[in-house]
């Protein structure tokens, strides 16, 4: 049988967020007893059933009450007032063969100074300075072929590349309005859009625009008296969605996830995580040779370095305890920690965690196969949410793995 738990909307409501509330306004909440009893009417809007599959601890009722609340600010934004949904800015670049996704503020290209034009990859300062020229001279941009028109040199391949950083006034001259998902943004302009009594705190004002908002669109799961499950606390290793910021995204295909891989590894600085399916490792030449040196290298350096394989039976297809028994055996005598997968389980991840910098992430094995021969694709994530996300994930794994089974034949090579 299944126990759930029944709470008040008002156990969400924490000190932490009236206290940040009340410094987004730059004063006191008049009254903090009536900004509690309007954020509770919030949630009651937002959060479906008040239920819960365990008793949440305070710092999990915190986020909640923090998302629940971000969520229908966001609503009232979008919905009441027009802005738009959020817009991450990102700009590709080529280096040394690899497709790299950099993430970038957008910004206004009607707005924006010369300096943080200049500062794009894509336009440096010549162009920004014949934009900045332009757009004096002859008004607003209107659309990326209306800036490609006007302005000499820029082009169709820098404009495509832009296309996902540069946002345009609309024709009546007003700048586009967003969300940005930052609380302290998002609330702070919806306190200016909303008109308060003479006298009336402003946050309380601002609040009350929310609950008259969530009260006649309330969420649907509110609607169906129905639990979010979306809202119980998330373990990377069960297998649930996660959304984490990257500060930089590459994609590496082919042979350049080997070269890049190399180049990372060596820059380990405490600690890295391998999970493979395959570590092939046939012969003395074989390219993988490169990567278990490196690996070798640190962990003789004192650095923390683990890596989990797949190891099937000896009666399943995949072979992986054979193909991956050379590897495991030369970075067990180098110091390295291996285990392999419990033999009933498929490890089919493929994936590198290298400090707090940068997680590696698709769909490559260390075969040499995987790096010169076959189409893989995989991307380096750069960014600590990232890199917290799939080390828990890592260690999950790890806790239930068991001792690589050393003593076996010598694997094909693959």
């Amino acid at each position: 049988m299944t126990t759930t738990y029944r709470f008040e909307w008002s156990q969400l409501v924490s000190d932490g967020l009236v206290d940040r509330l009340a410094a987004i306004t730059g004063e006191a909440a008049a009254d903090r007893d009536e900004v509690r009893g309007l954020l509770a009417r919030v949630f009651e809007g937002v959060g479906g059933a008040p239920v819960a599959n365990s008793d949440w601890d305070a710092d999990h009722r915190s986020r909640v009450g923090d998302l629940l609340f971000g969520e229908a600010v966001r609503a009232v934004l979008k919905h009441r007032f027009g802005f738009q949904g959020p817009k991450p800015g990102v700009i590709t670049q080529d280096v040394q063969g690899a497709v790299e996704a950099v993430g970038v503020d957008r910004i206004d290209v009607n707005r924006a100074s010369r300096a943080r034009l200049e500062a794009l990859p894509v336009i440096g300062p010549v162009l920004a300075s014949r934009i900045e020229e332009e757009r004096r001279r002859n008004g607003y941009f209107y659309s990326m072929s209306d800036l490609v028109t006007r302005v000499k040199g820029l082009g169709e391949e820098n404009a495509e590349r832009l296309t996902g950083v540069l946002d345009f006034t609309d024709q009546g001259g007003t700048a586009a309005r967003a969300v940005t998902g930052s609380l302290e943004d998002d609330v702070e302009a919806l306190l200016s859009m909303v008109r308060h009594e003479s006298g009336r705190d402003r946050l309380a004002a601002g609040l009350e625009e929310v609950v008259l908002y969530v009260a006649a669109h309330p969420h649907p799961y509110t609607r169906l008296e129905q639990k979010r499950d979306d809202l119980e606390p998330h373990d990377a290793s069960d297998g649930g969605a996660a959304t984490v910021r990257a500060s930089r995204v590459q994609v590496l295909t082919d042979g350049s996830y080997y070269r890049h891989l190399i180049g990372l590894l060596e820059g380990v600085r405490e600690r890295v995580d391998v999970c493979m399916f395959y570590i092939a490792l046939p012969q003395p030449g074989h390219p993988t040779h490169e990567l278990l040196d490196a690996l070798a290298r640190k962990a003789d350096a004192g650095r923390k370095v683990r890596v989990l394989v797949d190891q099937d039976g000896k009666d399943d297809p995949y072979r992986s305890h054979l193909i991956n028994a050379e590897a495991m055996a030369f970075l067990s005598s180098n110091g390295v920690e291996v285990k392999g997968d419990p033999t009933e389980k498929l490890l089919h991840s493929k994936f590198v965690v290298i400090d707090e910098s940068v997680v590696v992430i698709g769909s490559h094995n260390w075969t040499a196969g995987s790096f010169f021969h076959y189409a893989d694709v995989s991307v380096a994530i750069s960014g600590a949410q990232a890199c917290r996300l799939w080390r828990t994930r890592f260690d999950s794994l790890w806790s239930q793995a068991e001792a690589f089974r050393l003593a076996e034949p010598d694997a094909e090579p693959s």
